[in-house]
């Protein structure tokens, strides 16, 4: 019974760690979608004045790609917690 419970208790401090770990990859990408959307504001403007954008596009895109990764870690880890959720039931 004390093995189960040593278990349990290593089991929900993995849990605990995924939650702060998600928790951080959702700051990153607030802090991306902040970047790309002044980028973007930035490039919008300088084509609605005629001017010559100094911020190259693939820098964008490569913002949107690392968002996408991000969810798609976060999405996994929320998957392990599930599990994780199931064996200590």
């Amino acid at each position: 019974m004390a093995k189960e419970e040593n278990l349990n208790k290593k089991i929900a401090f993995k849990i605990k760690i995924n939650e702060k770990n998600i928790q951080n990859k959702y700051d990153y990408i607030r802090q991306l979608v902040d970047m790309t959307h002044r980028d973007l504001d930035v490039i919008l403007s300088n084509m609605d004045n005629g001017v010559r954008n100094d911020i190259p596009a693939y820098k964008v895109r490569d913002a949107g790609m690392e968002i996408l990764n991000k969810y798609e870690e976060i999405r996994q880890i929320q998957e392990e917690n599930r599990f994780l959720n199931e064996l200590i039931r």
